[in-house]
């Protein structure tokens, strides 16, 4: 009979073999013994993963149909089913042969963690960085050798990854090369950037000249294994039709609540009408950062004042310029957080600069992106209480593993929630921000809708857009930009809207348990405590954040098996 130990070794094995395959993923999670190696993804070598992949499968199924005890069932569970997806997508897709930004993003993380994360001297990094530049040529030349018809618009996108790479080789390195100190390091980084510079350049040609004319693959991966993700990733309960039908009913319960709203302060309800003249309310463009700044500290505050959720200790949040390499899916701002296994736990908000160039007249509908209530709304969700709060208190749960876990249907809802949380305890009493946090709603209710449909072949790119565009009033720009990263992230984009349905249904469980059965911890009996809605909130936020970013219907059983409620 296999034992929990003998499960929790295998599921360290699997951990470790996955950081040993993928250093650039080791770095990011604060594993720094791979730190001057790269992903070796030549075909042999893909084939023995896969292999190797296979036979720990084969290891899990008996611990999942045993009676492990209660966490340890839990793991095998998320653990089986990323495995069992991986490996359908590899097998139906071979994104090794369809994805030409896996050959760039690669090297260009590689050495973009090794720069900003500052968990080693800069000395040690840049030694280990130069080990890595000596390598990158040959992940290159990988994706050279593998990619075969992929889609256009994937190979578009990598082009413009590889472009915003090279431009952080020549703009960003050279500030971390003269910081260094030891000058035979500074002549060596030199000497690899040049030549990693050159072999960037010679893949945005092979991807401009040799890959693009013949890029005429299908990016949607179908219906089954869109429901394959659904059910064994997200384990969500509801099914694509289901889903469609939330997002259509959220977009119409939304619209009818936004007339409702501007009504009270104008007299023309015309929703579109009047967030237009809302996205005309931003900041001087040179001014963009301390408006930022300003709100995440706003928010913060408020919620230490109001005690809603506990905030770790030794956390700390830099908001920066999105990296160049970024910009291409990052119309208005993302967060980029700590390593899980890294005492130090700064993480990054970007914001995407809006710059006069290459056209000037963009320069307005770029800047409509970043209004006054939008920006308190985006400081909400993507720092306190949002990503950024949830990534630091999920990076110290004791579980190792579970900190590694990403569930986006936790992640995206969680931050999705943060935005109608903190409205509903007063944070502001700006109408105006009420009716955006609505406005994006209808945005995240029409990504369910495009989610599925792009990728099941119901929608084509451009009416994705337009779909966005006309009910989620996204600017035509940054919609293009949203849809093009849908095309990489099935299931993604739909997390936000479905992850906050569940992340609120639990929270009104969890509420409505006002008189909670307790143990005394001085006798060992049990008396009814009555806990205010306040402390129930908090309690809730605290357990909730204390599970890690693991799939939502797991959070639920740890929350109401621990809690006897």
């Amino acid at each position: 009979m296999k034992t929990p130990t003998e499960f929790q070794e295998l599921r360290d094995k699997i951990i470790e073999e996955g950081f040993k395959n993928f250093p650039t993923v080791a770095t990011a999670a604060g594993e720094h013994k791979y730190d001057d190696l790269v992903e070796n993804l030549d075909k042999d070598s893909v084939s023995e993963l896969l292999n190797k992949i296979k036979e720990f499968n084969r290891q899990l199924l008996p611990f999942c149909e045993g009676n492990l005890p209660f966490d340890d069932s839990i793991d095998c569970e998320i653990l089986k089913g990323a495995i069992d997806c991986a490996l359908a997508y590899f097998e139906d897709f071979n994104p090794l042969s369809i994805r030409p930004d896996l050959y760039i993003s690669l090297p260009i993380y590689c050495i973009y963690l090794l720069l900003v994360r500052e968990f080693a001297p800069l000395e040690d990094r840049i030694e280990n960085l130069i080990e890595r530049l000596k390598k990158v040529g040959k992940l290159i030349e990988s994706g050279i050798e593998n990619l075969t018809s992929p889609p256009q618009i994937f190979t578009k996108v990598a082009i413009e990854i590889t472009s915003g790479g090279i431009m952080m080789l020549r703009f960003m390195l050279p500030f971390y090369i003269r910081k260094c100190k030891n000058n035979l390091l500074k002549k060596e980084l030199n000497r690899q950037k040049k030549h990693a510079i050159q072999q960037f350049g010679e893949y945005l040609d092979f991807l401009k000249k040799d890959l693009l004319p013949r890029s005429n693959g299908d990016f949607k991966i179908g219906e089954e294994l869109f429901d394959m993700i659904l059910q064994r990733l997200h384990f969500l309960p509801y099914s694509r039709a289901e889903m469609v039908d939330i997002g259509m009913q959220t977009l119409q319960s939304v619209k009818k609540e936004l007339k409702n709203e501007i009504s009270k302060v104008s007299p023309d309800n015309n929703i579109r009408n009047y967030i237009e003249k809302l996205k005309h309310n931003y900041p001087p463009r040179r001014e963009l950062f301390n408006q930022y700044k300003k709100e995440v500290y706003e928010a913060k505050k408020f919620i230490l004042e109001k005690d809603l959720v506990t905030i770790p200790s030794g956390e700390s949040l830099d908001i920066v310029p999105t990296p160049f390499f970024e910009r291409y899916v990052i119309p208005y701002a993302a967060y980029f957080g700590p390593a899980p296994l890294e005492e130090k736990q700064n993480g990054f908000f970007y914001v995407t600069p809006v710059s006069v160039f290459p056209f000037f007249f963009q320069l307005k509908e770029k800047m409509k992106g970043h209004s006054y209530p939008s920006i308190k709304i985006v400081a909400m969700h993507e720092a306190y209480p949002g990503h950024h709060l949830q990534f630091t208190f999920n990076n110290r749960v004791p579980s190792k593993f579970r900190r590694f876990i990403n569930s986006t249907s936790y992640i995206e809802g969680w931050a999705l929630y943060c935005e109608e949380m903190m409205l509903e305890e007063g944070y502001s009493n700006d109408h105006d921000v009420k009716i955006f946090q609505l406005k994006d709603l209808l945005w995240r209710a029409a990504r369910v809708v495009v989610d599925i449909k792009l990728h099941t072949g119901e929608m084509k790119f451009g009416e994705a857009v337009d779909f966005l565009v006309n009910e989620g009033f996204l600017e035509k720009i940054n919609a293009e930009k949203e849809v093009r990263r849908y095309t990489f992230s099935p299931t993604q984009p739909l997390s936000y809207l479905i992850g906050k349905k569940e992340i609120m249904r639990m929270r009104e469980r969890y509420l409505s348990a006002g008189d909670v059965s307790r143990l005394n911890d001085s006798n060992g009996t049990r008396k009814v405590t009555i806990l205010t809605r306040s402390v129930l909130l908090k309690e809730f936020h605290n357990k909730f954040l204390s599970c890690g970013a693991i799939p939502l219907k797991f959070v639920e059983k740890m929350i109401f098996n621990y809690a006897k409620l």
